[in-house]
């Protein structure tokens, strides 16, 4: 029987087994250039040097999972601290007795005899001023007379105006309270100066600068100046013809105090963010590194086909 020369012929090559193979060569090739730099593998030879490569990828895989692993716990979510800094201008508890002068009041004492008057002056530089009060009254008189009858009127002269009447002018006539008709004043006339809202800031910084803001502005110093009280007792009436009374006459501010840096208050808000690393999508990602790694190495210790 005659043959046919094709059937003699060589068969042809699968297209497809021939890419793999070249894919193997450059595979087993880059494969061998990064581990020649490891002390020992260049005198591996044969199997023993297709085994060292696969292990070679099959700990890269291992590191890859590892990254990916600490990469989802640290990215999987951070906190955020927000903070508030706040701060309030406040007026202080006034406090003003014989024996107590302080920077908010300032206490005159006179003797007055029938028909005389007398004049107290006072330079007040405190600032913030929201109210003023004032008054006078008798504290002795001879013992012949009424303590509490003896009439007498004061007139307060302000550097500022009076939000009331828009003047700097108040005077008391004599008259007084029910029972103590030798005690006369008024009390918490108010400036044109009103207590600074509350403020409120991000940082401790920028809230010193919303103080300085208010403190630094012109009417901060509402209320500085010199104020001057009169004191007269009436000249006639059978009250008034005995000899001299002691008075006792005060002016009282009630003042806006400026907070420092010790009065701030903070308050902290820690919030969490997550983000939204699925079992799925880790699963995939893992998924996808070890069968990329396995298939490394599964070709690279496969010996190569001439």
């Amino acid at each position: 029987m005659d043959l046919s020369e094709n059937e003699f012929s060589s068969p042809e090559l699968n297209p497809s087994g021939s890419i793999s193979h070249g894919l193997r060569k450059a595979l087993v090739s880059s494969t061998n250039k990064v581990l020649v730099k490891v002390p020992g593998f260049d005198s591996l030879e044969g199997q023993r040097r297709s085994t060292m490569m696969a292990v070679a990828w099959g700990l890269t895989g291992l590191i890859l999972l590892a990254t990916l692993a600490i990469s989802t716990v640290l990215f999987s979510g951070n906190e955020s601290t927000e903070e508030v800094w706040t701060a309030s201008f406040f007026d202080p508890d006034l406090r003003c007795n014989i024996n107590d002068i302080v920077e908010e009041c300032v206490i005159f004492d006179s003797s007055l005899g029938p028909g005389e008057s007398v004049t107290h002056t006072w330079t007040y530089d405190d600032n913030a001023t929201l109210a003023i009060s004032a008054g006078s009254m008798v504290t002795y008189c001879n013992p012949a007379t009424v303590d509490s009858d003896v009439q007498h009127s004061f007139t307060l002269e302000s550097p500022t105006e009076f939000a009331s009447t828009g003047g700097t002018t108040i005077e008391v006539e004599g008259g007084g309270f029910p029972g103590e008709e030798s005690a006369i004043g008024f009390t918490n006339r108010h400036t044109t100066f009103s207590q600074p809202a509350n403020l409120s800031a991000d940082s401790m910084e920028e809230l010193q600068g919303l103080v300085d803001s208010v403190t630094q502005a012109e009417t901060w110093s509402t209320g500085n100046g010199l104020y001057t009280m009169t004191i007269e007792r009436a000249p006639s009436g059978p009250l008034n013809s005995v000899s001299e009374c002691d008075f006792l006459s005060v002016i009282a501010m009630n003042r806006s105090v400026e907070p420092l840096a010790d009065d701030f208050n903070v308050s902290r808000t820690v919030s969490s963010n997550s983000n939204d690393f699925s079992p799925a999508l880790v699963g995939a990602f893992g998924g996808s590194i070890c069968l990329a790694t396995a298939t490394l190495a599964w070709l690279v210790a496969r010996p190569l086909e001439l």
